[in-house]
């Protein structure tokens, strides 16, 4: 039996911890047992300590090591025993980028990154004295030496001092958060208090430190018996006892960023009406009365609305109390004080109708009949006595107003109505109602005829040009319109419209190729002339130029025309080109492109695109493909029986097939030798290699070739 010896024995080691490292034996027989031991304790095989054996081969590999590590490493087999020291030194840790201040707005989020010089160490969070822990709002990351620390939704509470430490070294920063503006989530509502009873105005805030402050109209509410707030979590309350009729006004709730109101109405107690508003009809300017018996003496002034609006007293309207007794007199009336009076006493209400007549009115100067020009103006007057108060205009059975057109005039007992630009419309009968009279004229307006005096001339102008078109009235119109095949003409980026006096011009640009009719309409005047547009040839704006490609890559060739709408052709060579796999015909715009792909020797020659009017050439070279080995075949060494693999790479992929040659004769392969391609990757690998296939290996392609050497050992037997 040949005796065990040992090939490699182990050697001292040194590293930092956290770090890796391998122990290795090699004996002179395979697959014997052996036992690895730190200070005489032997090894276990866990996630940081991997025990392995392959052949003769005995292996100790530990992971992230500390320096308890530190001590004599020994194996032994069979009488075989080896040492070694492993010394695992403290790692120098610093902080290489330090955490910086931040401050955000609440809801926000926030990340806080911190970078020591070294990977795999364990760092921890601190908020003030505390330390962070990953959460839903929390997210502690570490990758390489970047530790960061993310709040996804900042809170107030969150603010503070933010830390982070790595065994012996540490960092600070200030977290500073600004909280969001105050919101009322549910804001004051009008509140109905009783008399003599309290009331509790309430809203709620968006957040429970929010400081509020109450308001009474503009005045701010003071704390007393009378007033008290009440701050509750996110509420915030105003109590108010001993509700009186002066508290009924506008409470306002302000938190600076927001503020929120609302209206209290004090009721009081149970009122009835034992005798109600009767109504009242009057002629102006005689005095109305109205009277209202309630069940009990009003503690609170009661409301009086004419038509939904408010009274209040005033030389013209007075209202009196007595007892039980209220009343409304309005001294004064006139005709347009006619509607609905109503008394309002908490929850009564009594209403009648006051009915004002007008005193009767006489026409003293009745309208005059007239007669006016047409685009001029005329005044139809009139007096009534005594002085109208309301006065309307009619046309026919058409009230008319006040506006541009109609100018109505009122000055003590005279009326007038002027009416500009006069047409001929505008003729018929006029009334003017005041009261229960009227009095009526007629206008007759004398209608101009229109008339061409100067005619339009048929145009003839180049594509792209501008045309234009003038006509004359004998005097102004303003119902003039242009059209252009009987289409209507506006203003806008390529036609002009205007006109100066009687003198009236359509200006037409960018005309394209096409001949029209351009007609001009005053009313029943109209007018017809035509427009030719000559086409413009097409040009190059710019040519062809000559390209130089590379074979298999692909070319652009790229000019551009004056026009869009040409059909352009291209030829190779006198040739015409077609749209294919090959080559790719474009034409965006004004730009035309032919793009050549797949080049090859023979793409080269002279490249013309034909516009019919006009052509550009540009001559196209195609060079050689240059082709290189950017991974050559390397020398390899392997054992009898064992497998290897040849490989070698090309800059580009080609079509040439390669040939394989080992000891000059060429490879075929075979069920041992496989030879494969794979775009630019050439690839032979031998199974079981034989000792007589060691020598020279040869790859060759095209005109490029690389050598190398196979080495081969012979196995030792006395092993098997």
């Amino acid at each position: 039996v040949n005796r065990i010896q040992l090939v490699k024995g182990i050697e001292d080691v040194t590293l930092c911890e956290k770090e890796a490292c391998t122990f290795e034996v090699v004996l002179s027989h395979a697959y014997i047992p052996g036992q690895w031991t730190k200070d005489g304790v032997p090894f276990k095989s866990k996630p940081v300590c991997r025990i392995a054996t392959r052949g003769k081969t005995h292996t100790l590999t530990l992971t992230r090591v500390t320096t308890a590590d530190t001590g004599l490493i020994s194996f032994i087999a069979e009488g075989i025993e080896t040492s070694a020291l492993l010394t695992v030194t403290a790692r120098d840790i610093k902080i290489v980028k330090y955490l910086e201040n931040a401050s955000v707005t609440e809801k926000e989020s926030v990340t806080f990154v911190c970078e020591v010089n070294w990977e795999d160490v364990d760092g921890k969070w601190y908020k003030d004295d505390s330390r962070l822990r990953a959460v839903d709002n929390i997210k502690i990351k570490c990758d390489g030496k970047m530790h960061s620390l993310t709040f996804k939704s900042v809170k107030p509470e969150d603010a503070g001092e933010i830390t982070f430490t790595a065994e012996r070294v540490s960092s600070t920063a200030t977290l500073r958060v600004k909280e969001l503006p105050v919101q009322f989530v549910r804001p004051l509502r009008v509140k109905i208090g009783m008399y003599k009873h309290r009331a509790l105005l309430e809203c709620q805030v968006s957040r429970a430190n929010a400081v509020v402050k109450w308001y009474k109209r503009n005045l701010e509410i003071v704390q007393n018996r009378k007033y008290q707030t009440v701050n509750d979590g996110l509420y915030r309350q105003l109590i108010i006892e001993d509700v009186g009729s002066s508290d009924e006004d506008t409470f306002i709730c302000d938190a600076v960023d927001e503020s929120t109101s609302c209206q209290l109405f004090v009721e009081e107690q149970a009122i009835s009406i034992l005798k109600g508003l009767s109504s009242v009809e009057v002629m102006e300017p005689k005095e109305a009365r109205f009277k209202v018996e309630t069940s009990i003496k009003l503690v609170r002034a009661p409301k009086w609305t004419l038509n939904g609006r408010l009274l209040s007293p005033c030389p013209e309207i007075r209202i009196e109390r007595e007892g039980t007794s209220n009343k409304l007199i309005f001294a004064k009336t006139d005709s347009s004080m006619c509607g609905i009076v109503q008394f309002i006493s908490g929850k009564s209400k009594s209403e009648a109708q006051l009915t004002v007549t007008e005193r009767p009115l006489i026409v003293t100067q009745p309208i005059s009949d007239v007669e006016v020009k047409e685009n001029g103006q005329v005044t139809l007057s009139c007096e009534f006595c005594p002085s109208p108060r309301v006065v309307r205009w009619f046309k026919g059975r058409t009230l008319l107003f006040g506006s541009n057109k109609y100018a109505m005039k009122r000055e003590k007992n005279g009326v007038e109505m002027t009416i500009l630009g006069v047409k001929a419309t505008d003729s018929g009968e006029y009334r003017c109602v005041a009261g229960g009279s009227e009095t009526r004229g007629r206008i007759n307006v004398e209608v101009k005829r229109l008339k061409i005096i100067r005619h339009m001339e048929q145009a003839e102008v180049e594509e792209d040009g501008t045309a234009v078109f003038t006509c004359e009235l004998n005097h102004e119109s303003p119902g003039v319109q242009w059209l252009l095949n009987d289409r209507v003409q506006h203003t806008n980026y390529i036609n002009k419209i205007q006109n100066s006096g009687k003198v009236y011009s359509l200006i037409l640009k960018r005309l394209a190729s096409q001949e029209s009719r351009v007609t001009f309409k005053a009313f029943d005047v109209s007018e017809t002339a035509f427009l030719r547009v000559k086409e413009r040839p097409a040009v190059f704006l710019r040519s062809l130029e000559d390209v130089t490609g590379e074979e298999r890559g692909e070319i652009h060739l790229q000019c551009e025309v004056s026009k869009q709408s040409v059909l352009p052709i291209w030829r190779k060579d006198g040739e015409v080109i077609n749209a294919s796999e090959k080559y790719e015909i474009l034409h965006a715009g004004k730009s035309l492109t032919l793009i050549v792909r797949k080049l090859r020797k023979d793409d080269g020659g002279e490249y013309t695109c034909d516009i019919g009017s006009s052509q550009t050439k540009a001559k196209v070279i195609v060079r050689d493909l240059h082709i290189s080995i950017v991974k050559r075949i390397r020398t390899t060494t392997v054992l009898e029986g064992e497998n290897c693999h040849f490989e070698c790479i090309l800059s580009h992929d080609i079509i040439d097939e390669a040939s394989w040659f080992m000891n000059g004769q060429p490879i075929v392969t075979n069920g041992r030798i496989i030879v494969t391609s794979n775009g630019r990757k050439y690839s032979m690998s031998i199974q079981e290699v034989i000792i007589s296939e060691a020598g020279e290996v040869v790859f060759i392609i095209k005109d490029l070739s690389c050598r190398t050497m196979l080495f081969v050992k012979a196995m030792d037997k006395s092993t098997l």
